[in-house]
């Protein structure tokens, strides 16, 4: 039996973790569940940040390759309430200017050609379709789901701070 060399752990930025890969959620992961507490401890983070020029370590994030006829795409093994919440922000930031933030959307939320285009992170069939409508799209169904409706607030509360804190930020 061979035995797979470990590599050693690299510090990376989100913006590298992105680059040119793409994160599927596999469907024995369990929905989305972050609550209210852990997305602003999240936005606490981030405003210290900005107090401050020090790095922010974020977790883990385990991921590995779905096949390697496909060497970009990667399955999230752990840290896909990390990601998913990220990108969720993200997107958030996004809608406040499109043009200035067209970099968001290509790293991070969906990449190809219009009408083929492919998310970046693709959710476990659970949330897929109301991420892809509430987050990707902008509409607003009906959660029917506990983590529906994690990600709906999600989204709510990354707006209200924005809003509150976008000349410090941007």
């Amino acid at each position: 039996m061979e035995i797979e060399r470990i590599k050693p752990v690299k510090l990376v930025n989100l913006e590298q973790i992105f680059q040119d890969r793409n994160f599927i959620i596999p469907d024995y992961q369990r929905g989305f569940s972050w609550e209210d507490k852990q997305i602003n401890d999240l936005i606490k983070d981030i405003e210290n940040l900005y107090a401050s020029d020090h790095m922010h370590y974020t977790g883990t994030i385990v991921a590995s390759a779905q096949s390697p006829d496909n060497p970009d795409k990667f399955e999230i093994v752990d840290g896909q309430h990390r990601l998913t919440t990220l990108i969720i922000l993200l997107k958030c930031i996004y809608e406040i200017d499109i043009n200035r933030f067209e970099n968001i959307k290509n790293i991070f939320l969906w990449r190809g050609q219009t009408g083929d285009e492919q998310l970046v992170l693709e959710p476990n069939a659970e949330v897929n379709q109301f991420y892809k409508s509430v987050i990707i799209d902008g509409d607003s169904p009906v959660s029917e789901l506990k983590s529906e409706e994690a990600i709906r607030a999600a989204k709510i509360i990354f707006k209200k701070w924005l809003r509150g804190n976008l000349k410090k930020l941007i």
